[in-house]
């Protein structure tokens, strides 16, 4: 009997993802009757033995089933784990199998800032700017989300730089014109740290929409006369 890891693979296991293991198993134990896995976490070392805390309550999947999901964000960074299965087969009785592995830290020690607070949608350049961050694998880079409060974040700027600058939409009225703003910082693993920022973002105030009872129309000459348009964009004096 042996495990085969099918999702989340890296050298590290990315606690903030899933971890799948599969399993395979040939010759005698073609016939394989009941499974049975545990999962647990190795709080220390004794004389060369593991320490061990069961927490087989993680599991995504029954502990009967013949393949294991670890749910995502329930393992702490940083730890070492270690899952067994042990198969009762028809045809070479009882089989035990263990997989070990470690969680990445995500990166730590820093802090970031945003400025300005306060700008114009789509015309202010919010300046993020980060620094003392470090991870023991070395690489980090940083992604920028912007969110609403009805909406998902939405991914506006990935790289390895520690300053950056987006433009961002104008928030909702109704929540003062906040858009809530956040800088992941992530190592090669995927682990990350998060920080969060709230700034306000308005349109300009001298601005005229089209949904707007006091309508702007322009005069444009077009082949030697002039034609009535109405200017369905947005526009600013």
């Amino acid at each position: 009997m042996v495990f085969r890891c099918f999702s989340n693979c890296g050298l590290k296991v990315d606690p903030s993802a899933r971890l799948r293991l599969v399993t395979s198993c040939s010759g005698k134990c073609d016939t394989t009757d009941e499974y049975f896995w545990t999962l647990f976490e190795i709080t220390a070392w004794e004389d060369g033995d593991p320490v061990t805390k069961d927490q087989s309550h993680l599991l995504e999947t029954a502990v009967s089933y013949d393949n294991l999901v670890i749910k995502e964000n329930v393992l702490t960074p940083g730890k070492d784990y270690g899952v067994t299965v042990k198969v009762e087969t028809s045809g070479a009785g009882e089989i035990i199998s263990a997989y070990y592995f470690k969680t990445s830290s995500p990166p730590s020690g820093g802090n970031c800032s945003v400025s300005p607070t306060e700008g114009k949608a789509l015309e202010t350049r919010f300046e993020f700017k980060c620094k003392g961050w470090e991870d023991e694998d070395i690489s980090i880079f940083y992604e920028v989300y912007y969110k609403t409060s009805e909406t998902p974040y939405v991914l506006a700027l990935e790289g390895a730089v520690k300053t950056f600058s987006v433009l961002l939409p104008e928030g909702e009225s109704g929540q003062s014109y906040t858009i809530q703003t956040k800088v992941d910082v992530v190592n090669f693993l995927g682990t990350r740290s998060s920080v969060h920022f709230n700034v306000t973002v308005r349109y300009q105030k001298d601005c005229y929409y089209k949904d707007e009872v006091d309508r702007r129309y322009i005069f444009i000459p077009v082949i030697g006369y002039a034609q009535l348009f109405f200017l369905e964009a947005n526009f600013c004096f």
